[in-house]
């Protein structure tokens, strides 16, 4: 039994016992008091009764008569005369039934006053004896209605004692809940504090609970801190703070062969004319100054373009990558910010701009010697310089935003859609479950991965069915084999309002596939939406979805509240990886971010890897699974 159960019984076992105990002491109290009251009057009506007999001088005709006339003007059971051989002379009874109470009621109360006697005489002369007995009904009606009106006010008293005893118990209850839920969300790993309450035995305990979570968070922090500066280590360019060479290549190579990546976009390469001129025309210093500034107004624009990112190639060139847009009319708007940050700094500091647009399939190779064509053509000209290459052939976004909408509602409607499997395995080669990304056919052609369909399902607000027909899909599949399988959620679809309980009601309908259904979430959209990431993760709770983070690893210390969410796992995105054999600062980065997630109860999975000695290493650091070709082989 709880111990707020318990409670509740002590004080509703103390109102009802103490309510049964007042009742009867006020009972027991009434009937004594009535009863003083009936034998003090029968004492006295007997004195009285006995004065006026004896002026009668023994006549027993107005004896009788005066008797009779007392028994009937007032209530009594009995008036009885004896002589002095106690031999009745007259006798009055009323033996009528007591009907001012009930029988229970009668039964209970027994009233049993003292009958009253007096001496009757003439004179010095004894003629005998008097008794007076007093009928017993009218009291018991005046101890019924005085029994019923103080248990009214007893019970008037009870309700009140109780709401005090009820506002007392929720005084008692809150806390004590809170700090019941604060210690099931650690065990669900999530670090919450609660108010201390004013009790001082529960303020203790939730000080210390509090404590402990506020220790936890500083150890987060500091571990946070430690990954985010070991990342800047490993993948970043110290003076800028962008990707050096190696990360944003990666990053480039992964966007050409992810498959929910767009299929298309552009890769814009920027070169410093003559950085030797610039340090020598505007000094070491200023140089510096010049290039952080070229490398905030990237950022800038990148933060302002979903999925766009930069990095510095070398002292004066740099490349962004700008996925699912390839407008010429994009890229203007950076050179043109550009020029503007070079401005402040003379007429020295000269960029061009080589732009080439890109379909994918295309491998980096393809991509890069594009680009360097088209920034040959515009360092082969004075001045600054853009030049724009377009790729060949047409783009399926051809058809329009009408057509797309129709094709996906088509194929949706005619459930042409499948599950790729793709498996996720232990350092044992154990199958930890399968990355499912969705598959649409249409006209009877090949299966179309994500990069193909759904930047267009995006814009055309179809994102949020296709999501819940995968996860339909998957849910069938594992109820199927029993196999565990892993969908991606499209972040457009969880900012949709309805999407996530239209999720939650199908799985519902499935509770035993829930718990073997892992849902992946991209780390851009927790660092964006810290707020509807908990929501997702409060809604699914219960039905023990394995919610994680995909494509992570960017951004990792900027998601907010991240040792609350109650997250599952968490899987690094191949970039951020990749070469970890060779490189000793990724394998610090890596090493760091291992012993944070699990830190927070989590797994932490590598995408993508293909490299048989990044494996290895990945395996030796402590990794806790791995997906990519390297599986495949």
């Amino acid at each position: 039994m709880s111990l707020m159960r318990r409670m509740w019984l002590m004080v509703l076992g103390t109102t009802v016992a103490s309510l049964v105990g007042a009742g009867w002491v006020n009972l027991q109290a009434g009937r004594s008091y009535i009863e003083k009251q009936l034998t003090l009057k029968n004492r006295d009506d007997a004195n009285v009764l006995a004065i006026s007999l004896t002026q009668l001088k023994g006549d027993m005709a107005s004896v009788r008569g005066l008797m009779a006339a007392q028994f009937d003007g007032g209530h009594y059971r009995a008036l009885e005369l004896l002589d002095t051989n106690g031999q009745t002379l007259v006798k009055l009874e009323n033996r009528s039934p007591i009907n001012d109470a009930p029988a229970w009621f009668v039964e209970r109360a027994r009233i049993r006053p003292v009958e009253g006697t007096a001496q009757v005489g003439s004179g010095w002369v004894v003629l005998g004896s008097l008794r007076v007995q007093s009928h017993e009904g009218f009291a018991y009606r005046e101890l019924l209605e005085g029994t019923r009106d103080s248990s009214i006010w007893l019970a008037v008293i009870g309700l009140l004692a109780g709401a005090l005893g009820a506002s007392i118990l929720g005084g008692v209850r809150r806390p004590l809940l809170a700090t019941v839920e604060q210690a099931n969300a650690l065990v669900r790993r999530q670090f919450i504090t609660v108010p201390e309450p004013q009790l001082p035995e529960l303020k203790r305990l939730t000080r210390a609970m509090n404590m402990m979570v506020g220790r936890v968070r500083q150890i987060f922090d500091e571990h946070s801190a430690q990954v985010e500066s070991l990342r800047q280590q490993a993948n970043t360019d110290l003076l800028t703070g962008l990707p050096h060479r190696k990360q944003v290549l990666a990053q480039l190579d992964v966007q050409l062969e992810a498959d929910d990546a767009a299929s298309f976009g552009a890769v814009a390469l920027l070169r410093l004319r003559d950085l030797g001129e610039v340090n020598r025309v505007l000094g070491r210093r200023e140089s510096d100054k010049l290039l952080v500034k070229l490398a905030l107004s990237l950022t800038e624009f990148c933060l302002a373009h979903q999925r766009c990112f930069a990095g510095r190639l070398n002292g004066s060139d740099f490349m962004l990558v700008l996925p699912g847009d390839e407008s010429p009319e994009t890229l203007r708007v950076l050179f043109q910010t550009l020029q503007g940050a070079c401005a402040s700094f003379g007429d020295t500091p000269v960029f061009c701009m080589g732009v080439v647009a890109y379909q994918r399939p295309c491998t980096l190779a393809q991509v890069l010697s594009q680009a360097d064509s088209a920034l040959a053509r515009a360092e082969a000209g004075p001045g600054w310089r853009f030049e724009y290459l377009g790729h060949q052939g047409t783009r399926e976004d051809s058809l329009g935003q009408e057509a797309w909408a129709r094709r996906l509602q088509e194929t949706l409607q005619a459930g042409h859609v499948q599950l790729a499997e793709f498996p996720v395995r232990d350092a044992q080669g154990e199958l930890l479950h399968r990355e499912c990304p969705l598959r649409l056919q249409w006209d009877g052609g090949e299966w179309q991965p994500a990069s193909v369909w759904l930047p267009y399902a995006t814009r055309t607000g179809l994102v949020s069915s296709l999501d819940l027909a995968a996860v339909a899909r998957a849910v069938a599949a594992i109820e199927q084999d029993g196999v565990a399988r892993s969908v991606n959620l499209a972040s457009a679809s969880l900012e949709d309002s309805g999407f996530v309980t239209r999720l939650r009601t199908l799985l519902e309908g499935h509770p035993v596939a829930a718990q073997h259904l892992w849902l992946e979430i991209d780390e851009y959209f927790a660092v964006k939406h810290p707020g509807l990431l908990r929501d997702v993760c409060d809604a699914l709770r219960k039905l023990k979805v394995k919610l994680g983070l995909e494509h992570a690893g960017h951004e990792l210390a900027k998601i907010e509240h991240l040792f609350e969410l109650g997250l599952h796992f968490i899987k690094l995105d191949a970039s951020v990886a990749r070469g970890v054999s060779e490189d000793p600062a990724v394998q610090n980065f890596v090493k760091a971010a291992i012993t944070l997630v699990h830190g927070l109860g989590l797994f932490l999975y590598v995408e993508g890897v293909r490299d048989e000695k990044d494996a290895r290493t990945l395996w030796a650091l402590g990794i806790d699974g791995l997906t990519g070709p390297v599986l495949r082989h």
